[in-house]
């Protein structure tokens, strides 16, 4: 049993044996007893908030880089001709992959996505020297 579990286990017997006049002390004794405890774990879901934020940046730009990749893959290969398989299953939208309606929906989904990873790296940065200064 750790240093901190032998605390809580005191504090725990002494809570079930209280008066009402002795409120202060317990508040007492739970501000050093729980100080630490508190702290530890608000550093540790700190940390764990900001990696998720990290993660979040990272899954954004790569959307990102994988939108803008595979939109300059389809303008590079050959899929677009006509004898190709738009003729078949009659979608207009792939043979006009480079009208200015889909340019810009790309470029709108592009720039929220960029947003968005800022907003997380910047939320991550935060968290993490929050939790370095507990």
């Amino acid at each position: 049993m750790t240093h901190n579990g032998r605390d809580q286990e005191l504090l725990q017997k002494y809570m079930d044996h209280l008066l009402p006049e002795d409120d202060e002390r317990l508040k007492k004794i739970k501000q050093c007893v729980g100080s630490n405890v508190f702290q530890s774990k608000q550093k540790a879901t700190l940390k764990k908030r900001a990696n998720h934020f990290y993660a979040a940046s990272m899954a954004s730009i790569l959307l990102c880089v994988g939108l803008l990749g595979g939109y300059r893959f389809l303008l590079q290969n050959q899929l677009f001709q006509s004898h190709t398989i738009s003729n078949d299953l009659r979608y207009d939208w792939l043979n006009n992959i480079q009208n200015p309606g889909l340019l810009t929906v790309i470029y709108v989904i592009l720039a929220v996505l960029v947003l968005c990873a800022i907003i997380c790296l910047w939320c991550g940065i935060i968290n993490q020297k929050k939790s370095k200064k507990l």
